[in-house]
């Protein structure tokens, strides 16, 4: 199967969701799934450039500068993509990227899961930012399955009136198992 991965924020951020986007990405290639991924470019990346990422041009987010900021870029996105032709496409974060993979799966009509892994929407009321709450929430809309590592966050996504939830393991051990720590 042929996976889009779609995230925010990736390596060499280190944070839950760069190590669960990165650990999906390794299992699926492991067991022969081709899995790309589209995430914002850090200035301290090193190393060669990988084909199976789209890195786009990011800022660092005043009030927390670890955190890179990319623009929607809709058109090289999707022809990142449509070179790929996913037949699945998973957004992790429902950032500026997370909104550009969701337009661009519901427009190709290609099959969109969503990962609910951290309260944007409470992040931005906490940063004085929380005209932006809305549209974070917004971003879980559309999809065929929302995933959620705990109970509270599966009750925040029926607060915001999100159907199909379900508690999955953190990183890709499995849907219904849960969630242990790494050995």
């Amino acid at each position: 199967m042929r996976i889009g991965l779609v995230s925010d924020t990736y390596t060499p951020q280190v944070n839950g969701v760069t190590t669960v986007v990165r650990r999906i990405a390794a299992l699926l290639r492991a067991r022969g799934h081709d899995a790309v991924i589209v995430a914002p470019r850090y200035p301290a990346a090193t190393g060669p450039s990988d084909e199976r990422e789209l890195r786009l041009p990011s800022v660092a987010f005043p009030l927390y500068p670890d955190i890179r900021l990319s623009l929607p870029r809709f058109k090289p996105v999707a022809t990142f993509l449509d070179r790929f032709e996913p037949e699945l496409l998973h957004v992790h974060t429902e950032g500026a990227l997370g909104t550009t993979g969701r337009r661009y799966a519901l427009r190709r009509g290609v099959p969109l899961v969503t990962s609910f892994h951290t309260n944007f929407p409470q992040y931005t009321r906490h940063y004085g930012v929380g005209l932006l709450a809305p549209p974070c929430g917004a971003g879980w809309n559309g999809s065929m399955g929302r995933r959620a590592p705990t109970p509270p966050q599966l009750a925040a996504l029926a607060r915001w009136q999100r159907r199909d939830r379900d508690r999955t393991a953190r990183g890709a051990a499995g849907a219904r198992e849960e969630p242990r720590r790494p050995d």
